[in-house]
């Protein structure tokens, strides 16, 4: 029986965006007193860093007569002043400050939960209002800025729950990428409900003196956000992580914020060498992610998949995530 091509809108079944913590910029592009309009989550917000370095994202009318603060709004020490009437607003939201009148005492300005760890601001989305059940763990710092860069892609057609897919979905890293065929594990050490790890390595590895032989794993904490890790016969004592940031723009698009590096296990390491190994991780990342983009954009979510016994643990994933949908688990809605 032939089976049509599923429209764009309802090739798959994510009626709802997932509750969590979503990255909506780097740290390093909101400088101490930049203001910015940011389009995330299927609404206009303003993401603005006070004096003192505090990220802050708010929704962006000014409750007087509706001026979108991330157009000529500007910080002034811990407040954001509206550019229409300057009134301020302090950094939970509360009017501080009205020209030549006594402040208005139930002007406020509803502030989103706002954390920074690991150079990304983040935001707690959830439909249902709830405050942030868990926090993001904050990981080693970067030896050197040079080993570390950052990549944003926007406007994908696509949803989180698709794309950090592929951190269960260990064979196509071989048909795809052209990588060693990777056999693995779920590992049951975690912090909470959230966190969902898998380790690998390629298969094997202690029988095959291949130099791109590598053992590594992935972290899930959350709907939004995959922490990869990689340890390798071609770089001993390095660790090359690879972490992904999804964060839904409207439903149906996403953007991705990928950040890698590369962190050696001990201080004997040579600034050179890691230079070298680093030199080529970006543009490999790069390759890998543009191949993944083609088949996400383009593909079906198919709610019970034949799975093959070679390929990883796809449905332990889709099981994990379900917790993050506000209400009906999608596996229960069928593709149309």
């Amino acid at each position: 029986m032939h089976m049509s091509q599923p429209d764009m809108p309802n090739r798959f079944p994510f009626t709802e965006m997932p509750t969590g913590w979503f990255a909506v910029a780097a740290s390093h592009e909101i400088a101490p007193g930049t203001v910015k309009p940011i389009h995330n989550f299927g609404v206009d917000l303003v993401i603005y860093r006070t004096a003192s370095g505090k990220a802050v994202v708010t929704d962006p009318y000014c409750p007087h007569l509706g001026a979108h603060l991330g157009y000529g709004g500007t910080v002034e020490g811990e407040a954001i002043r509206c550019p229409f009437h300057h009134w301020k607003f302090d950094t939970a939201g509360r009017c501080t400050s009205v020209p030549f009148a006594p402040t208005p005492s139930g002007a406020k300005l509803k502030i989103w939960p706002t954390a920074e760890h690991n150079d990304m601001i983040l935001v707690w989305h959830d439909l249902q209002g709830r405050a942030p059940t868990w926090e993001m763990p904050d990981f080693e710092k970067t030896l050197a800025p040079e080993l570390c860069d950052f990549a944003t892609y926007d406007g994908l057609k696509t949803y989180p729950q698709e794309v950090l897919e592929n951190g269960a979905d260990w064979l196509h890293f071989n048909t795809i990428h052209q990588t060693r065929q990777l056999v693995g594990r779920v590992d049951a050490k975690s912090d909470g409900a959230h966190h969902l790890i898998f380790r690998f390595e390629t298969k094997d590895m202690e029988n095959d003196s291949a130099m791109d032989h590598f053992r590594g794993g992935v972290d899930f904490y959350g709907p939004g956000y995959a922490r990869n890790l990689s340890w390798g016969k071609s770089f001993p004592n390095i660790t090359v992580e690879n972490s992904v940031y999804v964060t839904p723009i409207d439903q149906g698009t996403l953007q991705i914020r990928s950040m890698h590096r590369v962190v050696p296990d001990n201080a004997d390491v040579p600034l050179e060498n890691l230079k070298q190994i680093f030199a080529v991780l970006g543009p490999e990342i790069t390759r890998q992610l543009e191949q993944d983009i083609v088949i996400w954009e383009q593909k079906a979510y198919l709610p019970h998949p034949m799975l093959a016994a070679s390929d990883g643990p796809i449905l332990k994933y889709r099981e994990w995530y379900k917790q993050f949908y506000p209400t009906d688990p999608v596996e229960s809605k069928a593709v149309a």
